[in-house]
């Protein structure tokens, strides 16, 4: 099981280095900048307000685009991409298992017959 833990940190150490830089500079950029950016403003008249909300209308747009298209798009790339590689060595690990479970009921069935002709 430890194996294969540290298996998955190696194949996605940059998915959780991405993970751990962008998360806390978001973070830090939605508490912290974006409210210090609005009390620099002051007082807005209706149409700075409807230039600001039009900004975070678009802002939000486009993450929503991002999470519901773009994501799932790349992933199937990333499968599809990989899937010819990874049919190829699941089908020589099932051929690969096959045989090793009919060498290993073979070696049991000599066992078998060796001990019924020694009775």
């Amino acid at each position: 099981m430890l194996v294969l833990f540290v298996q998955l940190r190696r194949r996605y150490k940059w998915t959780l280095l991405s993970g751990y830089v962008v998360g806390p500079l978001l973070a830090v950029l939605i508490m912290v900048v974006w409210p210090a950016l609005m009390l620099l403003t002051g007082v807005m008249s209706c149409s700075d307000f409807a230039r600001w909300t039009a900004l975070v209308i678009v802002i939000a747009v486009i993450s929503a685009l991002l999470l519901v298209i773009v994501t799932p798009i790349a992933e199937f790339i990333k499968v599809h991409n990989n899937s010819c590689v990874s049919g190829v060595q699941s089908i020589n690990q099932s051929i690969a298992f096959i045989s090793g479970s009919m060498a290993h009921s073979n070696t049991r069935q000599t066992r078998q017959t060796g001990i019924d002709r020694q009775q």
